[in-house]
Protein backbone atom coordinates (compact mmCIF):
# COMPACT_ATOMS: atom_id res chain seq x y z
CA UNK A 1 0.00 0.00 0.00
CA UNK A 2 1.07 3.58 -0.60
CA UNK A 3 1.57 5.73 2.48
CA UNK A 4 -1.46 7.82 3.37
CA UNK A 5 -0.76 11.55 3.15
CA UNK A 6 2.31 11.15 0.97
CA UNK A 7 0.58 11.54 -2.37
CA UNK A 8 1.01 14.32 -4.92
CA UNK A 9 -1.44 15.32 -7.63
CA UNK A 10 0.31 15.77 -10.97
CA UNK A 11 -0.70 17.54 -14.16
CA UNK A 12 1.17 17.32 -17.48
CA UNK A 13 0.35 19.09 -20.73
CA UNK A 14 1.88 20.41 -23.93
CA UNK A 15 0.37 23.91 -23.82
CA UNK A 16 1.40 25.14 -27.32
CA UNK A 17 3.05 28.37 -26.26
CA UNK A 18 0.64 31.23 -25.58
CA UNK A 19 -2.29 30.02 -27.68
CA UNK A 20 -4.44 28.60 -24.90
CA UNK A 21 -3.31 30.37 -21.73
CA UNK A 22 -6.80 31.16 -20.33
CA UNK A 23 -7.81 27.51 -20.77
CA UNK A 24 -4.51 26.31 -19.30
CA UNK A 25 -4.89 28.51 -16.22
CA UNK A 26 -8.51 27.43 -15.72
CA UNK A 27 -7.47 23.77 -16.04
CA UNK A 28 -4.78 24.05 -13.37
CA UNK A 29 -6.99 26.02 -10.99
CA UNK A 30 -9.75 23.46 -11.43
CA UNK A 31 -7.48 20.46 -10.80
CA UNK A 32 -5.44 22.06 -7.95
CA UNK A 33 -2.34 19.89 -8.53
CA UNK A 34 0.79 19.79 -6.39
CA UNK A 35 3.09 19.63 -9.40
CA UNK A 36 2.66 20.73 -13.02
CA UNK A 37 4.84 19.67 -15.96
CA UNK A 38 4.34 21.81 -19.07
CA UNK A 39 5.93 21.48 -22.47
CA UNK A 40 6.06 24.27 -25.10
CA UNK A 41 6.20 27.18 -22.66
CA UNK A 42 7.49 30.69 -23.36
CA UNK A 43 9.84 31.85 -20.63
CA UNK A 44 8.15 35.25 -20.61
CA UNK A 45 4.89 33.61 -19.43
CA UNK A 46 6.43 31.59 -16.60
CA UNK A 47 6.41 34.24 -13.86
CA UNK A 48 2.79 35.17 -14.50
CA UNK A 49 1.72 31.51 -14.51
CA UNK A 50 3.71 30.87 -11.35
CA UNK A 51 1.90 33.71 -9.60
CA UNK A 52 -1.52 32.56 -10.81
CA UNK A 53 -0.82 28.99 -9.66
CA UNK A 54 0.85 29.98 -6.39
CA UNK A 55 3.78 27.69 -7.19
CA UNK A 56 7.55 27.66 -7.51
CA UNK A 57 8.66 27.53 -11.16
CA UNK A 58 11.65 26.06 -12.99
CA UNK A 59 12.13 26.81 -16.70
CA UNK A 60 14.49 24.98 -19.06
CA UNK A 61 14.91 26.38 -22.59
CA UNK A 62 14.91 24.25 -25.73
CA UNK A 63 14.92 26.93 -28.43
CA UNK A 64 14.36 30.61 -29.25
CA UNK A 65 11.51 31.79 -31.46
CA UNK A 66 12.74 35.04 -32.96
CA UNK A 67 11.62 35.15 -36.58
CA UNK A 68 8.34 34.70 -38.48
CA UNK A 69 7.58 31.03 -39.01
CA UNK A 70 5.16 28.75 -40.80
CA UNK A 71 3.71 27.60 -37.46
CA UNK A 72 2.73 31.19 -36.62
CA UNK A 73 4.36 30.89 -33.20
CA UNK A 74 4.65 34.24 -31.41
CA UNK A 75 8.09 35.84 -31.53
CA UNK A 76 8.59 35.75 -27.78
CA UNK A 77 12.05 34.23 -27.54
CA UNK A 78 12.94 31.37 -25.22
CA UNK A 79 10.62 28.36 -25.25
CA UNK A 80 10.93 25.07 -23.41
CA UNK A 81 9.81 22.98 -20.45
CA UNK A 82 8.58 24.31 -17.12
CA UNK A 83 7.89 22.54 -13.85
CA UNK A 84 5.65 24.29 -11.33
CA UNK A 85 5.48 22.94 -7.78
CA UNK A 86 3.65 23.83 -4.57
CA UNK A 87 6.49 22.25 -2.62
CA UNK A 88 10.00 23.60 -3.01
CA UNK A 89 12.01 20.73 -4.55
CA UNK A 90 15.00 19.36 -2.68
CA UNK A 91 16.61 18.78 -6.09
CA UNK A 92 16.11 20.16 -9.61
CA UNK A 93 18.16 18.82 -12.51
CA UNK A 94 18.27 18.79 -16.30
CA UNK A 95 19.92 16.55 -18.89
CA UNK A 96 20.26 17.65 -22.52
CA UNK A 97 20.05 14.62 -24.84
CA UNK A 98 19.94 16.67 -28.04
CA UNK A 99 22.10 19.77 -28.40
CA UNK A 100 23.90 21.60 -25.59
CA UNK A 101 22.57 23.58 -22.64
CA UNK A 102 24.92 26.47 -23.44
CA UNK A 103 23.77 26.73 -27.06
CA UNK A 104 20.04 27.38 -27.46
CA UNK A 105 19.11 27.19 -31.16
CA UNK A 106 16.77 29.50 -33.03
CA UNK A 107 13.63 27.69 -34.19
CA UNK A 108 13.82 26.52 -37.80
CA UNK A 109 10.32 25.88 -39.13
CA UNK A 110 11.70 23.61 -41.85
CA UNK A 111 13.04 21.23 -39.19
CA UNK A 112 10.76 20.23 -36.29
CA UNK A 113 13.81 18.72 -34.60
CA UNK A 114 15.79 21.96 -34.56
CA UNK A 115 15.18 22.46 -30.79
CA UNK A 116 17.36 21.01 -28.08
CA UNK A 117 15.71 18.14 -26.19
CA UNK A 118 15.92 17.97 -22.42
CA UNK A 119 14.92 15.68 -19.58
CA UNK A 120 14.03 17.62 -16.44
CA UNK A 121 13.42 16.12 -13.02
CA UNK A 122 12.70 17.25 -9.48
CA UNK A 123 12.69 15.57 -6.09
CA UNK A 124 9.89 16.56 -3.73
CA UNK A 125 9.75 15.73 -0.04
CA UNK A 126 6.26 14.92 1.27
CA UNK A 127 6.18 13.86 4.91
CA UNK A 128 8.50 10.83 5.01
CA UNK A 129 8.74 10.30 1.25
CA UNK A 130 10.88 11.70 -1.55
CA UNK A 131 9.00 11.59 -4.85
CA UNK A 132 10.90 12.03 -8.10
CA UNK A 133 9.04 13.48 -11.10
CA UNK A 134 10.62 13.73 -14.57
CA UNK A 135 9.34 15.23 -17.80
CA UNK A 136 10.46 15.66 -21.40
CA UNK A 137 9.37 16.69 -24.89
CA UNK A 138 10.80 13.96 -27.07
CA UNK A 139 12.09 13.95 -30.64
CA UNK A 140 9.46 14.59 -33.32
CA UNK A 141 8.61 12.21 -36.17
CA UNK A 142 6.28 12.53 -39.18
CA UNK A 143 2.88 10.83 -39.05
CA UNK A 144 3.69 9.05 -35.81
CA UNK A 145 6.23 6.76 -37.44
CA UNK A 146 9.34 5.63 -35.56
CA UNK A 147 12.50 7.10 -37.07
CA UNK A 148 16.19 6.30 -36.79
CA UNK A 149 16.70 9.68 -35.11
CA UNK A 150 14.11 8.82 -32.45
CA UNK A 151 15.79 5.48 -31.78
CA UNK A 152 19.18 7.17 -31.53
CA UNK A 153 17.91 9.78 -29.08
CA UNK A 154 15.94 7.22 -27.10
CA UNK A 155 19.11 5.24 -26.45
CA UNK A 156 20.68 8.33 -24.88
CA UNK A 157 17.55 9.26 -22.95
CA UNK A 158 16.97 5.71 -21.74
CA UNK A 159 20.49 5.44 -20.38
CA UNK A 160 20.00 8.61 -18.34
CA UNK A 161 16.62 7.46 -17.07
CA UNK A 162 18.19 4.23 -15.83
CA UNK A 163 20.90 6.19 -14.04
CA UNK A 164 18.34 8.40 -12.28
CA UNK A 165 16.48 5.41 -10.83
CA UNK A 166 12.93 5.26 -9.51
CA UNK A 167 10.66 7.96 -10.93
CA UNK A 168 7.41 9.07 -12.47
CA UNK A 169 7.89 10.11 -16.10
CA UNK A 170 5.49 12.32 -18.04
CA UNK A 171 5.48 14.54 -21.11
CA UNK A 172 4.92 14.69 -24.85
CA UNK A 173 6.79 11.81 -26.48
CA UNK A 174 5.88 12.44 -30.13
CA UNK A 175 5.72 8.64 -30.37
CA UNK A 176 2.27 7.02 -30.34
CA UNK A 177 1.30 4.17 -28.09
CA UNK A 178 1.65 0.96 -30.09
CA UNK A 179 4.78 2.17 -31.89
CA UNK A 180 8.35 1.18 -31.04
CA UNK A 181 9.40 4.04 -28.73
CA UNK A 182 6.30 3.77 -26.57
CA UNK A 183 6.64 -0.02 -26.49
CA UNK A 184 10.24 0.30 -25.28
CA UNK A 185 9.08 2.62 -22.51
CA UNK A 186 6.15 0.43 -21.48
CA UNK A 187 8.45 -2.61 -21.35
CA UNK A 188 10.57 -0.75 -18.80
CA UNK A 189 7.92 1.25 -16.93
CA UNK A 190 4.27 0.94 -15.97
CA UNK A 191 2.01 2.74 -18.45
CA UNK A 192 -0.69 4.61 -16.55
CA UNK A 193 -2.62 6.13 -19.45
CA UNK A 194 -5.94 4.23 -19.32
CA UNK A 195 -6.21 1.57 -22.05
CA UNK A 196 -9.52 2.96 -23.27
CA UNK A 197 -7.86 6.28 -24.19
CA UNK A 198 -7.31 6.31 -27.97
CA UNK A 199 -5.79 9.77 -28.39
CA UNK A 200 -4.24 12.60 -26.39
CA UNK A 201 -4.50 14.98 -29.36
CA UNK A 202 -7.44 17.37 -28.99
CA UNK A 203 -9.42 17.11 -32.26
CA UNK A 204 -10.97 20.55 -31.81
CA UNK A 205 -7.72 22.40 -31.06
CA UNK A 206 -4.95 20.59 -32.95
CA UNK A 207 -4.15 21.83 -36.45
CA UNK A 208 -4.12 18.21 -37.72
CA UNK A 209 -7.66 17.57 -36.49
CA UNK A 210 -8.78 14.19 -35.20
CA UNK A 211 -5.65 12.05 -35.22
CA UNK A 212 -5.77 8.99 -33.01
CA UNK A 213 -2.38 9.17 -31.31
CA UNK A 214 -1.69 8.65 -27.62
CA UNK A 215 1.60 10.56 -27.41
CA UNK A 216 1.31 12.20 -23.98
CA UNK A 217 2.53 9.79 -21.34
CA UNK A 218 2.45 8.97 -17.66
CA UNK A 219 4.89 6.19 -16.78
CA UNK A 220 6.43 5.07 -13.50
CA UNK A 221 8.78 2.55 -11.98
CA UNK A 222 7.13 -0.10 -9.74
CA UNK A 223 7.94 1.85 -6.57
CA UNK A 224 5.09 4.24 -7.35
CA UNK A 225 1.35 3.93 -7.18
CA UNK A 226 -0.37 6.14 -9.76
CA UNK A 227 -4.13 6.45 -9.44
CA UNK A 228 -7.10 8.56 -10.57
CA UNK A 229 -5.54 9.05 -14.01
CA UNK A 230 -7.61 10.95 -16.53
CA UNK A 231 -7.16 12.73 -19.85
CA UNK A 232 -8.75 16.18 -20.13
CA UNK A 233 -9.74 17.89 -23.39
CA UNK A 234 -10.28 21.59 -24.05
CA UNK A 235 -6.95 22.66 -22.56
CA UNK A 236 -4.54 22.86 -25.52
CA UNK A 237 -3.90 21.12 -28.82
CA UNK A 238 -2.74 18.23 -26.61
CA UNK A 239 -4.99 16.98 -23.83
CA UNK A 240 -4.01 17.41 -20.22
CA UNK A 241 -2.90 14.38 -18.20
CA UNK A 242 -3.91 14.19 -14.52
CA UNK A 243 -2.94 11.60 -11.91
CA UNK A 244 -2.20 11.09 -8.23
CA UNK A 245 1.28 9.79 -7.40
CA UNK A 246 2.55 8.15 -4.21
CA UNK A 247 5.35 5.84 -3.15
CA UNK A 248 4.57 2.37 -1.88
CA UNK A 249 5.58 2.21 1.79
CA UNK A 250 8.14 -0.54 1.09
CA UNK A 251 9.90 1.45 -1.65
CA UNK A 252 13.43 2.76 -0.97
CA UNK A 253 12.34 6.35 -1.56
CA UNK A 254 9.62 6.07 1.08
CA UNK A 255 12.36 7.02 3.53
CA UNK A 256 14.09 10.32 2.81
CA UNK A 257 17.15 9.89 0.61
Amino acid sequence: MAEVGNSLKLVSCNIEGDRHLPEVVAFVKRETPDIVCFQEVYQENVQNLSQKFGMYSYFFPMMKIEKPNAMNFSLHGLWGITIFSRLKPSKVDCFCYTGRKDNIPVFDDTNPNSPNRVLVWVELEKNSSVIRIATTHFTWSPKGQTTSLQLEKFTILNSKLSAIGDLVLCGDFNAPRGKEIWSLLSAKYQDHIPPEVTTTIDPKLHRAGDIQYVVDALFSTPEYEVTSVKVVSGVSDHMGIVGTVSLYSSAPGAEKR
